[in-house]
Parts: C-alpha cells; structure tokens; sequence
C-alpha cells in the first residue's frame, strides 16, 4: 500500500504559522468563547485575538473551548480519506480535553467507511506548546519517510518521554526550592500511562 498521509492537529496547538502553511499540516476546527463572544477557530488565530483571548481570561471574562464531536472529525477527514490518504492526528491531551475521547470515536466510524485508510489520532499528553513540538517532529518523521503507522508509534512513545521529562524536571525544580511536590506514585502513574 502506498505511504500517503496528512497530517492534523487541534487548532489550539501551538505551532508557528509559517511552519505549519509549509509543512501542509491541517488544523480541526475549535469553537471557542471570550466572554459572551462565541467563536469558532478554523486556523491559526492571529496575535490580536490570541491576545483578546488571554487579556479575557485576566479580566475575568469566562474564556472556553468546546469539545470536538466525532461528527466534526468525520467532516474534516473525510474528503482526503476518500482521496486515499491516510490522517495523523495530534490531539490536546484527554487530561484537559475529552476531544482524544471523540477522535477515537471518530476512528472506528472512518474504518467502517474507509478501511484501506487509517485514521490515527495521537494522545498528545500535552498542552498547546507541548502539541507544537510533537507535530514539528511529526513533519520530520514523514519528511525522513516513516510510514503513517511508524510516525504514530514515534510520536505516542514521544508524547509519553516529553511528559514524563516535563514532570521530572518540575519535580527536580520545585524540590530545589523548596516547594511541596506530588507525591511519587502519582507521578509515575502518570508517566506510564498509554496515549493508546
């Protein structure tokens, strides 16, 4: 079977634009509030609302996003599914989002419609910076000629090393000064939780 995929993410991944356009990594749509203002984000946001966004959440205004349907990952996918490509998707992490939950769902409907295609969605574990870095060696996977399933199995073990590295160094750091820490058990059933 021919190695032909695309690559997606949440559109609150944190990505830098100019990478993204040239890279051809595609976003799944978000809706998304700043106060009584609901919006719904198709693409990278520009600093002007990015900021409108944040600047909210300071001034108290209640700022939230909405959860992805399965429906809405069907509808996005589903036309280059139909071309023969195959999805790698980059999700926000199921511990600040039940959208990995709905891309799962998403998963076993697009089988039934399009079983010589995958459509693998990936347990970031992290927040939007996190999400960044994991797509950023995602395109360089692809670029070097993984399959779509070797570019999973990469970025799902990634995802795993980045968080646990992430909570270690928080816990060398809060140490150092002093801070009262997690306690162990808790952090290493974190660390060895699967994205699958």
């Amino acid at each position: 079977m021919e190695n032909k995929y695309l690559l997606f993410m949440d559109v609150s991944g944190d990505i830098d634009v100019k990478v993204a356009e040239a890279n051809d990594v595609r976003f799944i749509p978000m809706e998304y509030s700043i106060g009584d203002e609901m919006r719904l984000s198709t693409s990278m946001e520009s600093d002007e609302i990015i900021k409108k966004f944040y600047n909210g959440q300071r001034g108290g205004d209640l700022t939230r996003t909405s959860q992805i349907t399965p429906q809405k990952y069907e509808e996005c996918v589903a036309s280059v599914m139909q071309e023969g490509y195959s999805v790698l998707y980059l999700c926000l992490s199921s511990g600040l989002s039940s959208t990995f939950q709905s891309a799962r769902m998403a998963q076993r409907n697009l089988k039934e419609r399009f079983p010589e295609q995958d459509f693998l969605p990936i347990d970031s574990l992290a927040a939007t910076g996190g999400m960044g870095v994991l797509m950023e060696r995602a395109i360089r996977n692809r670029d070097k000629g993984m399959s779509v399933q070797e570019n999973y199995n990469d970025l799902a073990n990634a995802a795993i090393t980045f968080v646990t590295g992430l909570w270690f160094r928080t816990l060398i750091i809060s140490s150092a000064a002093g801070a009262s820490v997690l306690p162990l058990p808790w952090l290493v059933r974190c660390s060895m939780s699967s994205p699958s």
